[in-house]
């Protein structure tokens, strides 16, 4: 290849984007910031684009060196998949592998050893102790544990996503969320859920449970149910808590009355109106309480801040930080 040869470097893209990886993504956030299209002119060149591109997409590089022959996304162990209806496992692998990348960066990079408490009625009581469980408390308690907790918002675009992932890397549990709702208590029940699912068990013979469905919901899947289950004895000391609802349904109403039954129940008021609307099976009210009671929440920002807070990010080779802060969405 030539100095000034930029086919195969095309023809990669290219192939890349029929798999659905957008060009945009693949300069923006899956190569570093340093890379220059000349510098694949050159076959020592060409050959270091290929490895960060297979390092940070989660692929095996010889595919991509191989003009021609389909990609294919290993499998990156086993997994369980509770989707949501019209999504495929085929619709979730470029999420997955990327995912299991950052997954991968940051248990290097944790501080601590991990500590995984299974009751969360012991868990409950530990840290109640002071302070209501809100998303600043188990997320600072889950870092504390050794158990990365990420928010991952950049993708490829098109591509479905997952609310929630619960992993395993080197048996260390790894928490993934990918969902944007700025409301704390969204995000707070999502993260005890996929906690639930470690501390029940649903990963000790597994790699990934990459979850999209049943989350807070009713579901006919038992495992679904125990982690609904333990992450509501978490947040409210009842597996099976309904909040008795309002006479009013109007954000006023709910406000109130969610104040009065958190400091009952020892409860964040947050989740009280979440499960009004989960009992309701309507969102609308719920979530003008919630816009009432945190005006500028913003649950994604708080952790990403939280990651960069708890990684030691000098442990990480330059591109491997850069590339986790972006997928994360934190600005470099």
């Amino acid at each position: 290849m030539t100095a000034t040869d930029k086919t195969e470097i095309k023809d990669l893209f290219r192939r890349l984007g029929d798999a659905g990886l957008d060009r945009a993504y693949l300069r923006k956030v899956a190569l570093p910031d340093w890379w220059e299209e000349d510098l694949a002119t050159t076959r020592e060149g060409y050959v270091e684009t290929v490895g960060i591109l297979a390092r940070s997409l989660g692929i095996d590089p010889s595919g991509l060196l191989k003009p021609g022959v389909e990609l294919a996304v290993p499998q990156h162990g086993t997994s369980k998949y509770k989707q949501r209806k019209g999504v495929s496992e085929a619709d979730l692998k470029w999420v997955k592998s990327i995912a299991w990348r950052s997954a991968q960066i940051a248990a290097y990079a944790v501080k601590n050893d991990y500590s995984l408490e299974k009751s969360a009625s012991k868990l409950r009581a530990r840290l109640l102790q002071g302070r209501t469980i809100d998303l600043e408390c188990l997320v600072d308690h889950c870092w504390a544990s050794g158990i990365p907790v990420l928010h991952l918002s950049k993708f490829p675009a098109g591509l479905k996503k997952m609310d929630g992932m619960a992993m395993r890397v080197n048996g260390r549990p790894v928490i993934i969320i990918s969902k944007n709702a700025k409301a704390d208590p969204y995000l707070l029940f999502i993260i005890a859920h996929e906690l639930g699912h470690h501390a029940c068990g649903h990963l000790d013979d597994i790699d990934f449970l990459v979850d999209d469905a049943g989350v807070g919901e009713d579901s006919e899947d038992a495992e679904e149910t125990e982690a609904n289950e333990w992450a509501l004895m978490l947040l409210t000391g009842d597996p099976v808590r309904r909040f008795p609802l309002p006479l009013r349904w109007d954000p006023t109403a709910l406000q109130r009355s969610a104040v009065a039954a958190g400091a009952k129940y020892q409860t964040d008021p947050g989740v009280v109106v979440g499960n009004y609307g989960f009992q309701r099976k309507e969102w609308q009210m719920p979530n003008a309480a919630l816009k009432r009671m945190m005006p500028t929440a913003d649950a994604p920002a708080f952790l990403r801040a939280a990651m960069t807070k708890h990684l030691d990010l000098e442990r990480l080779a330059d591109d491997n930080q850069s590339y986790l802060l972006k997928v994360a969405g934190v600005e470099v």
